[in-house]
């Protein structure tokens, strides 16, 4: 679970933001098809909630819409 009733409880980490961060990796890395690995996820589920998008951006006191 990375965010629960809009409470971020994980973070995406592979093995390098992992040891940045001083944590342990959750084995999110991805790869393009050029460059080092990064961060990513492959296996991502959005359940949709019972407010409007209107209601949603009018509960934001600071941020970009």
């Amino acid at each position: 679970m990375v965010v629960e009733n809009g409470v971020l409880r994980n973070y995406l980490l592979n093995t390098y933001t992992a040891r940045k961060l001083g944590m342990r990796s959750t084995h999110n890395a991805a790869r393009g098809l050029a460059g080092a690995p990064g961060v990513g996820c492959g296996n991502l589920y959005l359940q949709p909630g019972n407010m409007t998008k209107e209601q949603i951006l009018g509960e934001v006191k600071a941020g970009f819409t």
